[in-house]
C-alpha cells in the first residue's frame, strides 16, 4: 500500500482522468464497462449534517476505496438499483472479497509452494453452495429400472392388446414380447451381453420395435439405424460406436453384408422366431448402463454418437407421458425418422404405458 500510495503522489502533476470521464469520451458506458473500482488517497467528505450521502454511479456496480494513509481505509460500493438488487450486488461484493482474499493468502505463501492463479475462477463456497442447490431437484424413485421393464409389465399383463401396427400388419404385446425374446435368444448366444452395442438397420416396420426390444433383453445398447443412409454414413456410425452386432431382417440381409462390417448379422423372421429366451447374469443391465446411442447429423462435422443411460430415458419416459396423457387404449402416431432421437420417445412412450404405437 506504501508503494502505491507514493506511485499516486508521484503523479500528481500529472493530468489523470477518472474512470467515468474515460467511459464519456468514448463508447456508450454499458458497452465499455459495466464494474469499476477506484482506489484514491482523498478523503471522503462527510456531510456537516451528518446524513448519510446519497451518491449515484453510472455503472451497475462500483467499489471506491479510500486509502488517505497506510492505516485508515474506507471501503464504500454502489450500484445501479434499475440494473442490479441489493442481493445480487451483494453477492458481487462478496464474491470480489473472496477473490482478494485469494490473492492476499497467495501473497503470503512461501515461494517453494507453488500458487495457480487459475484458482481465482472459483467462486466462493456460498456461491458454489447455491449454484449446487440450483441444479439439483428432488429425488423421486422410479417405477421401473431398465427402459424395457414397462413393457415387459404390460405384456404379461394384457398380451392380446395391440402394440404396433404398420398399414394392416399388428403385433399384439405378447407376440412383440414372444419374437423380442427369440431374438434376444440369437443375439446371446453370439455373446452379446451387458456392455455390448448393437445395430438395428432396416426401414420402418414391424420387425423394427422386435429388434430393438430384443438388444435390451440380452443388456446391450441399441442403434437405430435407417438403412437408407448412405453406405459410407452407416459404416462409419457402426465402426465409430464399436457394433458386435447388427439386427436386420431378410430384406435388407444383403445391403448389409455389402457394407463389409466385420460383424455378426442377425436376421429376423418372424415366421419362423420361436425361441425361448432365459436371461444369465451377463445379460441383467442396471439403470446406469447404456439403454441407446443415437448419432447426430454431423452438420458440424462427423457424426457424434451420444449414449443415453437407462435411468435417463425411463426418467424421461415418465416424465413425457404424463404430459401427453398416453394410457391403455391410447394410440400414439409415429411419423419421425427411424434414426432419430424422437422416434425413441415416442416407442416407449407408447409401449411403457400400454398404448398402440
Amino acid at each position: 500500500m506504501k508503494l502505491l500510495l507514493a506511485f499516486r503522489a508521484s503523479q500528481t502533476s500529472i493530468s489523470q482522468a477518472k474512470p467515468d470521464d474515460v467511459g464519456n469520451w468514448s463508447t456508450p458506458l454499458d458497452k465499455l464497462c459495466d464494474t469499476s473500482l477506484e482506489c484514491q488517497s482523498k478523503a471522503t467528505m462527510e456531510s456537516p449534517l451528518g446524513m448519510r450521502d446519497a451518491l449515484s454511479s453510472q455503472y451497475a456496480l462500483n467499489v471506491v476505496v479510500h486509502a488517505p494513509s497506510a492505516s485508515n481505509w474506507t471501503i464504500a460500493a454502489y450500484f445501479l438499483s434499475s440494473v442490479l438488487t441489493s442481493a445480487s450486488a451483494t453477492a458481487m461484493i462478496d464474491e470480489f472479497d473472496f477473490t482478494l482474499t485469494q490473492l492476499c493468502d497467495a501473497l503470503l505463501t512461501p515461494k517453494a509452494i507453488p500458487v495457480m492463479t487459475a484458482r481465482l475462477w472459483d467462486l466462493n463456497p456460498t456461491q458454489m453452495s447455491l449454484i449446487a442447490t440450483a441444479s439439483s431437484g428432488p429425488d423421486v424413485a422410479l417405477p421401473f429400472e431398465l427402459l424395457h421393464h414397462a413393457f415387459e409389465t404390460r405384456a404379461k399383463a394384457r398380451p392380446h392388446v395391440r402394440a404396433v401396427e404398420i398399414q394392416d400388419q399388428w403385433l399384439s404385446y405378447g407376440e412383440l414380447d414372444a419374437l423380442a425374446n427369440s431374438v434376444a435368444s440369437d443375439l446371446a448366444h453370439l455373446g452379446v451381453c451387458v456392455g455390448s452395442r448393437v445395430a438395428v438397420i432396416m426401414d420402418r416396420c414391424l420387425e423394427f420395435p422386435i429388434g430393438l426390444l430384443a438388444v435390451l433383453k440380452v443388456g446391450a445398447a441399441m442403434m437405430p439405424l435407417d438403412v437408407a443412409f448412405p453406405s459410407a454414413r452407416l459404416a462409419f456410425m457402426v465402426a465409430d460406436a464399436g457394433v458386435c452386432a447388427v439386427v436386420t431382417t431378410s430384406q435388407f440381409r444383403q445391403t448389409i453384408v455389402d457394407l463389409e462390417l466385420a460383424v455378426d448379422v442377425v436376421v429376423i423372421d418372424v415366421a419362423t422366431s420361436k425361441s425361448e429366451f432365459v436371461p444369465s447374469a451377463c445379460h441383467m443391465a442396471t439403470k446406469l448402463d447404456e439403454a441407446y446411442i443415437v448419432y447426430t447429423s454431423g452438420s458440424t462435422g462427423k457424426p457424434k454418437g451420444v449414449p443415453v443411460l437407462h435411468h435417463s430415458a425411463v426418467n424421461s419416459m415418465e416424465r413425457f407421458g404424463d404430459i401427453l396423457e398416453i394410457k391403455e387404449d391410447s394410440r400414439v402416431f409415429q411419423l419421425m425418422a427411424i434414426g432419430f432421437d424422437g422416434f425413441q420417445a415416442d416407442m416407449w412412450e407408447s409401449l411403457s404405458f400400454g398404448a398402440t404405437l
